[in-house]
Parts: structure tokens; sequence; C-alpha cells
């Protein structure tokens, strides 16, 4: 996630690499003196902010495509440009998620867990966060939870038997270090078994899990066992959209006042008059760059 510039192998070969989601870029110069044959490679790293100024034609083509993102976004129900809440702390979306919890994996399992008030634990893979970047301190906006979750999909209430259960919670750790890490909520590892609250797993008894419905499609890794077929599942209800329940824990816990949402609205107003707002500067970051 942060830049780094390292030398490898024999002839010292530059190898480099900017920040997470187009914060810099590094610009390479390249000379080759066709008399001597030396090679001679200068690498600066650049910062990619408003200072660096805009190609119209490539302006033109990126505007169009945030265009089409905010419409999609519209027709899907989300607000892109909404602020939502002022986090006081930043909020970890980096790899570490795909090894144990953050501060970030908290709130969509807490999240998730609102969703199935009845619930005994929540599940979900952690490749379903995508931002691979901390979301800073300050105001977020419905955009900043669809870059972290533009996957989506629907929390489902599942009644699944603890056999089952012991063996995606049994899977979910052999997959650290990768997307089908499963993060967890009231779930623990101790004395060489699992913990749901304050009871060990029964193999009999049936667990009511509040889960992404991705890991019920049998497409995660090592879960291709995990389906709605199963027999130890005995029941599937559809609850809402992640991403509107992650909008609606995050105004629980940090949302503005009305009055103070409406007077931070002006002046983003002002500010998006002048240059366009921070998150269509975060989108043409992207559709440049391809992060």
């Amino acid at each position: 996630h942060e830049n780094w510039e390292i030398r490898r192998g024999g002839n010292y070969t530059p190898i480099t690499k900017a920040d997470a989601n187009g914060k810099t870029a590094f610009i390479h110069r390249i000379r080759y003196d066709t008399e001597t044959k030396q090679l001679r490679i200068e690498s600066v790293l650049e910062v990619v902010d408003g200072a660096i100024e805009e190609d119209s034609a490539t302006a033109a083509v990126v505007d169009r495509w945030i265009d089409l993102a905010w419409r999609g976004f519209r027709e899907a129900g989300f607000d892109a440009a909404r602020p939502i809440a002022t986090i006081p702390v930043a909020l970890d979306g980096t790899a570490v998620v795909n090894n144990r919890p953050t501060n970030l994996t908290e709130l969509i399992a807490a999240a998730m867990a609102r969703e199935v008030p009845q619930g005994d634990l929540v599940v979900f893979n952690a490749g379903s966060i995508r931002i691979d970047d901390h979301l800073a301190p300050g105001v977020l906006t419905e955009y900043d939870v669809l870059r972290t979750l533009p996957f989506g999909g629907l929390i489902l209430s599942v009644g699944m038997k603890g056999d089952l259960l012991e063996r995606v919670l049994d899977q979910g750790m052999a997959n650290r270090g990768s997307g089908g890490f499963l993060q967890t909520r009231n779930v623990e590892r101790r004395d060489g078994s699992w913990w749901i609250g304050p009871e060990r797993l029964s193999p009999d008894r049936v667990y009511t899990v509040a889960i992404a419905d991705f890991l019920m499609t049998g497409r995660e890794r090592g879960l291709s066992f995990l389906t709605r077929d199963h027999p130890s599942v005995v029941s599937v209800e559809a609850k809402g959209d992640v991403r509107k329940a992650v909008i609606a824990e995050l105004q629980r816990r940090w949302g503005a006042r009305d009055e103070r949402r409406g007077a931070r609205g002006e002046r983003r107003g002002a500010r998006d008059e002048r240059r366009g707002t921070r998150d269509e500067r975060l989108l043409k970051t992207w559709a440049l760059t391809g992060e």
C-alpha cells in the first residue's frame, strides 16, 4: 500500500511501486546511449493531486464514465455524494483484513448483526472489502461505502446446524491471508474449539447466522460445500443490502445532526462548483490509473 523502490538481481534491476489507490505515481525517464551502450534510468515519485493539470481530452472521457457511474448509483438507490457521517478515526480496509479483524470489519459485522437481531453470530468474507486502503478521518459519503463494498449483496439470516458451521469456521481460518478469510462477530477460537458467545459450539444445535449471500453460493475458496441446499441448512431468509446496512451503522455512530449536515452540504456545493466533488476526483483518479 505504500511506495517503495528496490533493486534486485545481478544487474540491480529497479523495481518500483507507487502508493495504493492512485495517490502517487512513479515517472521513469530512460536514456540509452547508442555509442557507449549504457542505459540510465531515473525514477521520480510524484504525488497525484489537483496541482497536476488535466488533459482536456482525457478529462472528457473520464467525465463521461463518471456520469455513467453516478447514474448507476442513483438507479441502485444510492446518492453517492451524500455525506453520511464524520468519523473521528481512520477505518482500516487494507489487506490486513485478510488476516485479522480491524475497526472497519468490526463496523461491517455490527451492521450485519443489526439486520439479524435474533442472530447468534456474523460471518462474511474479507474479500468483499475492496478499498485496499484506509478511510481517513472526516466526512464520509455514500460513495465511500460503495467503493469499500462495491459488490454489495444481501445479508442472509441462515439457520445452520453446528456441524456445518464448524466446517465453515475451520475453512475460514485455513483461508487466512486471502479474500476467503472469514471475518466474524461473537465467535472465538480457544482451547482447540469454536465458541459462539459464552458457549462451546454444539454440532447438533441450529444457529442463526447473519451471513453474506455470496458465501452461500459455494464459490468462496474451500467452501464449495456451503450452499442453500446443504442438509444442515434449515432456513434462509433474505435481509437488506450490506451497503445500506453499513451506511445506517455509520450514521448511528457518527452521523451529524441534520442542521450540521445541511451546512456541510452548502459548503460542499460551493467546492463542487469550483472543482467537482472529492468523490468525483477519486473516481477520476481510479479511471486514469486503473486502481
